[in-house]
């Protein structure tokens, strides 16, 4: 909430929804208790006929199980649910930095779009993203200390649900109110509408290196343009991460603005390379106001990358523009949270000693098998 404000017009219409203590409390506690009133969608409790566990004895009939105890929530709920109603029925949640996108798996949907508070708590509830925001909003702060830090005031933020295509993303790094980098917000996979786009150009026999150079340079500054016109100068701060989406030729919509830090993925960059860029002048400045003018060599490519996926996209731009530029298979970068943190610890290694622990397990039961 603290830049929808000054953007409003620039983003995705939202409602904001403070959290009182007892919400947040709510949202920090383990399980995935629904409040009272908190009705789940008719084919969440729907079972395959087929199913061999179709005479299973439920596990409520085990009396070694504590029963959970649906917490009162409801103002929490109505404004859930005044929210999705009035963005059009359909939303997608997030606190006050992160949406739940770890947590898809456990959507009916696989998305983060609801329709009701229970589609929202859930992902809410399973996400470890909203969870590092609630229990340890400071880690990665290097100008606070979490012990005499008070906590923020929570919120939660409904945006009206919109479908966007992954390949239109892009994350745009600002340092002293310029542009310094920009690469495509999801880093995962290179997108084939740029070689289609060459289909359509065919009659002019371009290679396809070509048009690849200009299709990035357009929308390069094309992304310049929108930033130096409606972004540079509104925002506070003088160093911080922005989400675009290109809607189509010079449009755009702000997704997110994100802290200029390691807790911002940093994607196709990494945030050595981010950290030692010194932004250039670019299109609108005027004045001798201390930027530095892009080296010759810069210029000529000032788009250059150095990983083996991503290509130059050459152009004056005074940024540096990374877009995949070859077809790879990675797995999804959430598939980790899909597992119990403990098997997570073991296969990074993270935790040695459970590690040990296990080694001295298994030992120990193949002594006793022989």
């Amino acid at each position: 909430s603290s830049w929808y404000p000054l953007f409003k017009r620039l983003t995705i219409r939202s409602e904001i929804i403070p959290l009182s203590q007892a919400e947040v409390d709510y949202l920090r506690a383990d399980g995935l208790v629904m409040p009272e009133g908190c009705e789940a969608p008719a084919y969440a409790g729907t079972q395959d006929p087929d199913s061999d566990d179709s005479d299973a004895e439920p596990w409520d009939h085990d009396e070694a199980c504590a029963a959970a105890v649906a917490p009162r929530l409801p103002n929490l709920i109505n404004n859930i649910k005044k929210g999705v109603e009035s963005l059009g029925g359909t939303v997608f949640p997030k606190l006050n930095w992160s949406a739940p996108r770890d947590a898809t798996w456990m959507s009916f949907n696989g998305t983060i779009r609801c329709e009701m508070p229970y589609d929202v708590l859930l992902l809410l509830k399973a996400s470890d993203f909203t969870s590092h925001d609630l229990n340890q909003p400071y880690k990665y702060c290097s100008d606070c200390d979490d012990i005499d830090t008070a906590a923020p005031s929570y919120e939660l933020v409904l945006r009206r649900w919109r479908s966007i295509s992954p390949g239109g993303e892009f994350r745009c790094f600002v340092k002293k109110h310029r542009l310094v980098a920009v690469c495509q917000r999801d880093d995962s996979a290179f997108y084939e509408h740029l070689k289609e786009e060459h289909k359509k150009q065919s009659a002019a026999e371009q290679p396809y290196s070509d048009f690849v150079v200009r299709q990035r340079s357009e929308i390069g500054a094309e992304i310049e343009e929108f930033f130096m016109e409606k972004i540079s100068g509104d925002f506070p701060d003088e160093n911080y991460v922005l989400d675009l989406y290109r809607r189509g030729k010079d449009r755009f919509w702000l997704i997110d603005v994100n802290p200029f830090s390691p807790v911002t993925d940093s994607l196709l960059f990494t945030w050595d390379e981010l950290a030692a860029m010194e932004p250039h002048r670019q299109t609108g400045d005027s004045g001798d106001d201390g930027w530095t003018e892009p080296a010759a060599e810069a210029t000529a490519a000032a788009v250059a990358c150095t990983s083996s996926d991503s290509a130059a996209c050459g152009g004056a731009l005074a940024f540096e523009f990374r877009i995949k530029n070859e077809k790879s298979i990675q797995p999804s970068r959430f598939l980790s949270n899909r597992l119990p943190k403990d098997v997570v610890d073991l296969s990074t290694g993270e935790d040695i000693n459970k590690f040990v622990d296990l080694f001295e397990a298994r030992t120990l039961g193949r002594d006793d098998s022989d």
